[in-house]
């Protein structure tokens, strides 16, 4: 599992990928010592993309909305490429 910190509020864990999966979950984590649950950014086949899930009753400022955003936006561009090279 590895983390990278985004922002200076959130941090984000990839995770184990299940049997059968194709795509990657990564946990949103706040980044402070307790580290709280935020959410999930997952792999949402309808759009062909990556989308952030959040935990319930969690709430956002534009900087942490805008820092997932670009998050979600290196996956696509990570995803592109490696399309590109096959």
């Amino acid at each position: 599992m590895s983390i990278v910190c985004i922002g200076e509020n959130l941090r984000v864990e990839k995770q184990a990928k299940p049997p059968g999966r194709k795509t990657d979950i990564y946990t949103v984590r706040a980044a402070d010592d307790a580290g709280t649950v935020l959410g999930q950014i997952r792999w949402y086949g309808s759009w062909r993309c990556y989308v952030f899930c959040p935990e319930a009753n969690t709430v956002f400022e534009q900087d942490c909305l805008r820092d997932i955003a670009d998050f979600l936006e290196k996956l696509k561009e990570g995803r592109k490429k490696k399309k590109e090279e096959s």
